[in-house]
C-alpha cells in the first residue's frame, strides 16, 4: 500500500526514540511511505511539557537545534514536502473567531490544513493518510490492509475519558483527510454553533458530524506514546 504520514503542529519532541522507530518500521515494512510536513515554530527556544493526556510522567524537552531546525527535521523525517512558518506569521491567515484566546485552535486547524494542501500539491494519490504530530506515535498500528476506506480510524487513548475526541492522530483514506483538513475554512460556524464548548476536540467532533462521517469514525485500541 502507499501511505503519506502528514504531519502538522509544533515541531515538539520531534527527535524522539518512538518517532525515529515508528518511522523506521513503516519504511522497513512492504508499504511505501511518504512524508509530508506543516510545522509552526515558537518565536524563540521554548520548554514543552508532555500533555497530560499521555499519562506518562512530566517531563520538559527543548527544540535544542532551533537554528538549525529545518535541516534537523529534514535528516529525521525525509520529507517530500516541508513547509515550516514562524508562530508570529499565523494568525493573519487564520479566520477571525469570535474570541481571541483561540489562537492555538486555529494554529492546529490551519497546520493541518496547509499539510493537506502541500498534499494536493503533490498530485499524488495513497491508499491512506496518517494525521499526526511530532511529539506522539503508535507503536500498534492495525492492519492496514483491513481498514475500511470509509472509516476514519483513531487511537482509543481516552478510555478513562470516552467522551472525548482524539484529534491528534488518525488513519483515513485520502479524499476523508481532505475532508477533515477543511474543518479550517469551517471554523467561524463552528464555533459560532459551540459556544460553551470551543476546544478543538468538540470542534473536529462537530465538523466531522456535519459531514456525516463521525458514524464512521472508528476507536480502536491502539494507544499513542510520547517521545523521551
Amino acid at each position: 500500500m502507499k501511505i503519506a504520514l502528514c504531519f502538522y503542529g509544533q515541531p515538539r519532541f520531534h527527535k524522539n526514540i518512538e518517532i525515529s522507530y515508528f518511522l523506521q518500521t513503516l519504511k522497513e515494512s512492504e508499504h511505501t511511505i511518504e512524508v509530508y510536513m506543516h510545522l509552526w515554530k515558537p518565536k524563540s527556544e521554548r520548554n514543552y511539557i508532555r500533555s497530560p493526556w499521555t499519562n506518562i510522567e512530566d517531563s520538559l524537552a527543548i527544540i535544542d537545534d532551533y537554528g538549525k531546525l529545518e535541516d534537523s527535521i529534514r535528516q529525521t523525517y525525509s520529507p517530500i514536502s516541508l513547509e515550516i512558518e514562524d508562530e508570529r506569521d499565523l494568525l493573519k491567515f487564520s479566520p477571525s473567531l469570535p474570541v481571541p484566546n483561540l489562537e492555538i485552535v486555529h494554529r492546529m486547524f490551519y497546520s493541518v490544513y496547509r499539510v493537506a494542501e502541500l498534499l494536493k500539491k503533490s498530485g499524488k494519490t495513497y491508499d491512506l493518510v496518517i494525521k499526526l504530530r511530532t511529539d506522539s506515535a503508535t507503536m500498534s498500528l492495525p492492519p492496514f490492509e483491513k481498514l475500511s476506506e470509509k472509516k476514519i480510524w483513531v487511537p482509543d487513548t481516552m478510555i478513562n475519558h470516552s467522551n472525548i475526541f482524539n484529534r491528534s492522530f488518525s488513519i483515513s483514506s485520502q479524499e476523508n483527510f481532505y475532508k477533515i483538513a477543511d474543518a479550517y475554512t469551517k471554523l467561524d460556524e463552528l464555533c459560532e454553533k459551540n459556544s460553551s464548548d470551543r476546544s478543538s476536540e468538540n470542534l473536529l467532533k462537530m465538523h466531522l458530524s456535519n459531514l456525516g462521517l463521525l458514524s464512521g469514525v472508528k476507536r480502536n485500541r491502539f494507544n499513542i506514546v510520547t517521545g523521551k
